[in-house]
């Protein structure tokens, strides 16, 4: 009779290292759903993410297009597959917000095959491992907005343009990398630093005589078809762009902004109070992690590092400077790159200075995990708020005489999604292009006492919705009678009567 096989000749047999390899993608997406905020999806929109669940409810793609061009300063594509998301998964707050966790959960497993294709096992499990914890992809990750998409693209742009740079003439990948890059353009303009780079990098690919004129040839063809395939999105890009000095406005504080900025490339923005210092130096370890790439010995590594990382990072703070923006949600496009080389430069430091690496890391680890070990006082807020004063509207609005006013009033959509269509006129910017544009409004000074008193005195009652959630604006100071108010944490319902009857 055979003898079974003992456990520990079970466990000889198993490689380990490569069933560890092979297990990368799911232990990335296990780290990275274990630690999202699920209670959140349910969470009441705010104003980017009610403009985004707006534009689900149109019954074509032209009407979603045009709704974009007027109050979007980015391209379609998500807002185009979130509407056929809708139709199929619903509406609410969490069917919506699922599709960007679905995106970066995706993300997450596309980066670790990126990472075991270049880096060793230990910094690539490293690498999967921040990449999973990232604040940029788990603050977005519930968010009704196309942050994880561009993720998840700038993942497959980067698979795909090192696939074309292995197989510089393989059709294939000449087409995956033209694909991937449209749908990274057509997700955020903030793409154009790292299509930019990967265009200036294939200058490299011409320095050999004999392939020159053939590989100079199929990239003019490449990016002949991408301008093709842009071509019919121009008319409504060079809108947004007339129309982009009345709809953002400069929210930098000076040139400090700039390096917290970098800083925040891979730990996210800085935390607050004492914590600060254990952020301030994880994030000067993953740039240490990131320098030390110039150690490695590997020279293919320290290639795909200055393709995917260095270059485009350049162009981005570039962009980032010229356009005077300083949010760190511009730099999802650069964080897949930059943890693959924090991965790369934990494997050159770790064969020369062990200690070392093992000490850099650990301290962008505690930089990483942060967010969910510090207190953060959310379960005082009060849940839901835009619903419960929504729904107080709604049950008292005469229909006749009564006015709805939002300070500030891009917060108009939010009260449309809760409340539905009311009969009753909305003063606030239901339409970025036509409230700041065309009527002239400022973004940052709106409403004034003088501009609002006008527009309400022909009425008997005006709502007043007044949000101090996320900006502080300075309160109306209205010459009429305030009938009641009610108050959601920092949410306020103002009933003010203007005639008496």
């Amino acid at each position: 009779m055979q003898q079974m096989p003992s456990y520990q000749a079970l466990l000889n047999r198993i490689d380990l290292p490569r069933l560890i390899t092979w297990a990368l993608p799911f232990w990335g997406l296990v780290v990275m759903l274990a630690i999202v905020n699920y209670p959140a999806m349910h969470r009441d929109l705010w104003t980017d993410e009610a403009f985004s669940a707006s534009y689900t409810f149109h019954t074509t793609v032209r009407e979603v297009l045009d709704d974009v061009r007027k109050n979007e300063e980015t391209p379609p594509l998500y807002f185009l597959l979130l509407w056929g998301w809708a139709q199929m998964v619903g509406h609410d707050e969490a069917s919506l917000r699922a599709f960007s966790l679905t995106a970066a959960a995706i993300a997450t497993m596309l980066f670790a095959l990126l990472a075991r294709r270049h880096l060793t096992l230990p910094a690539s499990f490293l690498s999967v491992t921040a990449f999973a914890l990232a604040p940029i992809l788990q603050n977005y990750a519930l968010e009704v907005r196309g942050y994880t998409l561009t993720i998840l693209l700038s993942v497959v742009s980067l698979i795909t343009f090192e696939n074309l740079w292995r197989h510089p003439e393989s059709s294939r990948a000449q087409a995956n990398y033209i694909a991937s890059a449209l749908a990274l353009f057509f997700t955020s303009y903030f793409s154009l630093p790292l299509l930019a780079a990967q265009w200036l990098c294939w200058f490299w690919q011409l320095r050999t005589p004999a392939t020159r004129k053939r590989r100079l040839t199929d990239w003019v063809v490449l990016h002949l078809v991408m301008a093709l395939g842009i071509a019919w999105w121009l008319p409504s890009l060079a809108y947004q762009l007339s129309v982009a000095a009345d709809v953002t406005a400069n929210w930098s504080r000076g040139p400090g902004d700039y390096y917290l900025l970098l800083l925040s490339l891979v730990v996210g923005s800085p935390q607050a109070g004492n914590w600060f210092i254990l952020w301030l130096l994880g994030a000067g370890a993953s740039i240490v992690l990131i320098l030390a790439v110039v150690l490695h010995d590997d020279q293919a590594i320290r290639g795909v590092v200055l393709r995917a990382t260095a270059l485009p990072t350049l162009l981005l703070f570039g962009l980032c400077i010229t356009l005077e923006v300083t949010a760190y949600r511009y730099l999802s496009i650069i964080l897949p790159g930059a943890i693959l080389a924090v991965g790369a430069g934990f494997s050159a430091l770790r064969t020369r200075r062990a200690l070392l690496a093992w000490i850099l890391a650990s301290l962008v680890a505690i930089a990483l995990l942060l967010p969910w070990l510090i207190p953060t006082g959310q379960a005082s807020q009060p849940p839901k708020p835009w619903q419960k004063l929504s729904s107080i509207v709604e049950q008292n609005l005469a229909p006749t005489g009564d006015v709805i006013l939002f300070h500030p009033p891009w917060d108009q959509r939010i009260f449309t999604y809760y409340a539905g269509d009311v009969d009753v006129p909305l003063l606030g910017a239901y339409h970025y292009d036509e409230f700041y544009h065309i009527q002239g409004y400022t973004l940052r000074q709106t409403w004034r006492t003088e501009q609002a008193v006008p527009l309400i005195a022909s009425h008997r009652r005006v709502w007043v919705f007044y949000n101090q959630m996320f900006h502080t604006v300075p309160a109306l100071d209205l010459p009429y009678r305030e009938a009641r108010r009610w108050r959601e944490g920092n949410l306020e319902l103002i009933l003010y009567v203007i005639d008496e009857p």
